[in-house]
C-alpha cells in the first residue's frame, strides 16, 4: 500500500498520466507543425531592416536569402567569392526589387584572426540596422581522425566554431539595444544529437553551435529582446551533400521556411515537418545502434574514398 493505494491501482494511475501526457504532447505538436501561423517577421523584427546570412551563395544559405528577400528584409550577403555574391544578390533582386542587398566578401578560413572580424563587420554593425543574423557558414570533411591534416582540422574550426562565437558577440550589443526585436538562426546538425566516428570534428562543432545558441536563449538580459533559433536539420539536398530531395531528404526550401515557422516561438527546431519526425526517432536510438550503424555505412563510404583517391594517386 502507498498512502491508501495498492501498487496495482498506482500503476494503473501513473499508467493513465502516461497516456495523457502522451496524446497532449501529440495535439500539440500536430498544432505547431500544421495549425500555428508562422509570425510576422517583418513586422516583428522591424521593416527597413537587415538579414546578415554567412555562407550565403550556396544551398541552406542562400534558400535563407531568398526567403527574407521574398519576405521584404534587406539582404547582406557574405561568403568568399564575389562573383557568386554578385548573381546571388542579382537574383533576390529579381525576387523583390523593392529590397536593398550588400555584398561582403569574406573567407572564414583564411581570415580568422579577431581583427579580421572587427576590420569587416564592426562597420557593418555600425551602418546597418541588421535585424536578423544567420550563422550558416560550416562545412564537414568526413575522415578517420588520424587522417586529417592540421590545415582540415583548422579549417573545420574556423568556418564551425570560429565564425559562429565571433559574429555573435559582435552582432549581439547592437541587437539588444534595437527598438524591435531581434533574431540570432545557428545552423547545427541533427547529428548533434549523437557521437559519431569518421566525422567528428563536424559533428562536434555543431553540438556547440547548438549549445551556443539555446544557451544564448537562456540569458535573461539577452532574451528580452534577441530570439535566438538553433536549426538542427536532418539529410538537405545541397551542392555539399550531393543527395536528391525525397521523404527523407528535404530541399533546402523545405529546411528554411519549417525553420522560419518555428522562430520566435522555440529555442530550437529540426526545421521541415519530416525531419522533425526523423530527429524525434534518432533522438531515442541507443547510442550503440548509432554507433555501429555510422561504422557500418560512413566507415565503407569514406573506405572506398580513399581507395578511389590512392588509385588516381598510383596512375599518376
Amino acid at each position: 500500500m502507498f498512502y491508501g493505494i495498492s501498487l496495482s491501482d498506482l500503476i494503473l494511475y501513473i499508467s493513465y498520466f502516461l497516456i495523457l501526457k502522451c496524446f497532449l504532447t501529440f495535439i500539440y505538436w500536430i498544432y505547431k507543425n500544421f495549425i500555428r501561423q508562422r509570425k510576422d517577421l517583418l513586422k516583428l523584427y522591424g521593416a527597413n531592416s537587415w538579414v546578415l546570412v554567412t555562407g550565403a551563395t550556396d544551398g541552406i544559405g542562400k534558400s535563407y536569402c531568398e526567403e527574407f528577400a521574398r519576405l521584404g528584409f534587406n539582404i547582406i550577403l557574405v561568403s568568399r567569392t564575389q562573383e557568386k555574391l554578385d548573381n546571388v544578390a542579382s537574383n533576390l533582386k529579381t525576387i523583390n526589387s523593392k529590397i536593398s542587398t550588400k555584398t561582403v566578401m569574406f573567407d572564414f578560413n583564411t581570415k580568422a584572426s579577431l581583427n579580421d572580424y572587427l576590420d569587416t563587420f564592426a562597420e557593418i554593425v555600425n551602418t546597418y540596422n541588421v535585424s536578423i543574423l544567420v550563422n550558416n557558414v560550416g562545412m564537414s570533411i568526413p575522415k578517420r581522425f588520424d587522417r586529417y591534416d592540421l590545415n582540415d582540422c583548422k579549417q573545420m574550426i574556423n568556418l564551425n566554431l570560429i565564425a559562429q562565437s565571433l559574429l555573435t558577440r559582435i552582432f549581439v550589443p547592437k541587437l539588444i539595444t534595437r527598438k524591435d526585436r531581434c533574431a540570432v538562426i545557428s545552423l547545427s546538425s541533427c547529428f548533434s544529437l549523437h557521437p559519431f566516428p569518421l566525422s567528428q570534428l563536424y559533428h562536434s562543432s555543431k553540438k556547440y553551435n547548438d549549445f551556443l545558441s539555446v544557451s544564448l536563449g537562456l540569458e535573461a538580459e539577452l532574451n528580452k529582446n534577441i530570439d535566438f533559433l538553433s536549426v538542427l536539420p536532418m539529410f538537405v539536398e545541397t551542392p555539399g551533400t550531393k543527395l536528391k530531395a525525397n521523404g527523407l531528404v528535404s530541399t533546402v526550401s523545405q529546411c528554411v521556411n519549417g525553420s522560419l515557422n518555428d522562430l520566435s516561438y522555440e529555442s530550437k527546431t529540426y526545421g521541415c515537418v519530416s525531419h522533425k519526425i526523423q530527429g524525434y526517432i534518432v533522438s531515442l536510438i541507443p547510442e550503440f545502434v548509432i554507433r555501429n550503424f555510422s561504422l557500418m555505412v560512413f566507415g565503407k563510404k569514406v573506405n572506398d574514398r580513399h581507395k578511389e583517391l590512392n588509385g588516381q594517386n598510383k596512375k599518376e
